[in-house]
């Protein structure tokens, strides 16, 4: 229960876009096909890597600090 609440609040305190995406792909694994699925996978990875979450992210990890996302 320990780890599974851990789990929880690391995916809580995650970037607010990616988890935006992550839980359309799983509602809607199923209308795709696995080629599409990967495909819209791959398009959001390059979309998500020019957020400015992305680069709080990268600077927080560098500074060796918790990063604070805003959802841009």
């Amino acid at each position: 229960m320990e780890e599974a609440s851990r789990f929880a609040k690391f995916i809580v305190e995650g970037p607010p876009l990616v988890q935006r995406f992550v839980k359309y792909m799983l509602n809607h694994a199923h209308e795709f096909t696995h080629d599409t699925n990967f495909m819209q996978e791959v398009t959001m990875q390059a979309l998500l890597l020019q957020t400015e979450d992305n680069k709080e992210g990268v600077r927080a990890f560098f500074e060796k600090r918790k990063p604070d996302f805003k959802g841009k």
